[in-house]
C-alpha cells in the first residue's frame, strides 16, 4: 500500500498549515507565559517601567488557551489520515513543514546556547537569564524530538515512549495555562482593579485642576462645581464611572485638601502603574498618575495632597502628604 501513488487532496493542505501556525502560535505562547512567570519569580530592577508582565501573561494565555486545542484536533487529524493512508508518509505537504519546523527548533537551540555563552563571557548570568535559557531550551528541543521521531515512524499506533511524551507535554501546557490564570485573578477581579485605576486618573485629574485653580486664582476652591465653572476641567467634575456618584472633596486647611473614593480591591504602586501603562491611550499622559503615591486599600479611600496658593510658593510647601489611612464611611 505505502509503494502506491498517494494523492494529495486540497484537505491535505489546510490541515497540515493549520497544524502548522497552530504550533507555532501554541509554542509562543507557552515561551513567553514561561518567561513571564521567571520575569515575577526574579524581578530584574533594569526592566522598563512599562513592562506589564500580568498583561503579557493574559495575552498569551488567551493565544494558548486557542491555539493548543486547535494544534492538539489537526494533528490528530493528520494521524488518523496517515493511519488510513501509509502512502502519504512521504508526501512533500507533511514532510516540509515537519522539516522546517526542525530547522527552525534547530536554530532556536543554537542561538539559545550562543547567548548563553555570551552572556557567560560578559559575566551577566544569572538565575533569570538562566531559567529563561533552560525554559527555550526545553520547549526547542521537546518539539525537535517529537517530530524526529515523527519523521521515523511508521503511521499507525505509536510508540509508548512518544505516546507518554504527548500527555506529559499536554499535561505541561495545562499546568502553565492554570498558572497564568492563578497569576492574573479572576476576569471578575481585573475588572474591578481596572475601574479602581479610572477612579485613581479622576482623582489625579481633580487635583491637577484644582492645583491650577489654585495657584492662577489665589484662593482654595470650595468645590468641584467651582473650578468646572471657572474653565479648569471639560465640562463637569469627573464621577465614579461605576456609581456615578460625584467624588468627594473638601478643603482640609489653608493650602491642604482631600479627595475620597469607594475602591473594591487593594492595589499597590506597581499593580496600579501596571494597569494604567496596559491603555496606551493612557500611556500619553501616564505622568498624571504617577504624581505622588496612589495606593489604597479597599472600601472608602482618602487622599490628602497639599496646594500651593498663588504664585509665590514661599509659605507653603508643595510636597504631596502621604495617603491618609481608610476612613469609615460616616
Amino acid at each position: 500500500m505505502e509503494n502506491q501513488e498517494a494523492k494529495s487532496p486540497p484537505w491535505d493542505i489546510f490541515i497540515h498549515l493549520f497544524a502548522l501556525i497552530a504550533l507555532y502560535l501554541s509554542i509562543y505562547a507557552v515561551v513567553e507565559l514561561l518567561f513571564s512567570y521567571i520575569a515575577l519569580a526574579f524581578p530584574d530592577p533594569l526592566d522598563w517601567q512599562w513592562y506589564r508582565p500580568h498583561e503579557t501573561i493574559r495575552w498569551s494565555l488567551a493565544f494558548l488557551v486557542i491555539f493548543f486545542p486547535a494544534y492538539w484536533w489537526s494533528w490528530r487529524q493528520i494521524e488518523g489520515d496517515l493511519a488510513a493512508n501509509p502512502g502519504k508518509r512521504r508526501l512533500r505537504v507533511r514532510t516540509f513543514p515537519i522539516y522546517l519546523t526542525l530547522c527552525l527548533a534547530g536554530l532556536l537551540i543554537l542561538c539559545d546556547l550562543a547567548y548563553l555563552v555570551y552572556y557567560f563571557l560578559d559575566g551577566d548570568l544569572t538565575v533569570r537569564f538562566l531559567l529563561k535559557v533552560g525554559a527555550l531550551l526545553a520547549v526547542a528541543a521537546g518539539v525537535m524530538w517529537f517530530y524526529l521521531t515523527a519523521l521515523r515512524r511508521e503511521p499507525g499506533s505509536m510508540p509508548a515512549l512518544t505516546v507518554a511524551f504527548v500527555w506529559c507535554a499536554t499535561v505541561a501546557v495545562l499546568a502553565i495555562a492554570v498558572a497564568g490564570f492563578a497569576t492574573t485573578g479572576s476576569p471578575f477581579k481585573i475588572r474591578l482593579a481596572r475601574l479602581d485605576v479610572k477612579r485613581i486618573d479622576d482623582i489625579a485629574a481633580i487635583f491637577r485642576h484644582v492645583r491650577d485653580y489654585a495657584r492662577e486664582m489665589n484662593q482654595m476652591p470650595t468645590t468641584l462645581d467651582q473650578v468646572a465653572s471657572a474653565g479648569y476641567m471639560d465640562g463637569k467634575p469627573p464621577v465614579d464611572p461605576e456609581t456615578q456618584a460625584p467624588y468627594e472633596y473638601r478643603v482640609t486647611g489653608p493650602g491642604s485638601i482631600e479627595i475620597c473614593a469607594d475602591f473594591q480591591v487593594a492595589q499597590d504602586a506597581k499593580s496600579i502603574k501596571e494597569a494604567y501603562y496596559a491603555d496606551m491611550a493612557s500611556y500619553q499622559h501616564g505622568g498624571n498618575l504617577m504624581e505622588g503615591d496612589w495606593a489604597h486599600g479597599a472600601g472608602h479611600f482618602c487622599f490628602s495632597r497639599t496646594v500651593i496658593v498663588g504664585r509665590h510658593p514661599n509659605s507653603v510647601s508643595s510636597a504631596p502628604a502621604a495617603a491618609q489611612a481608610p476612613q469609615p464611611k460616616p
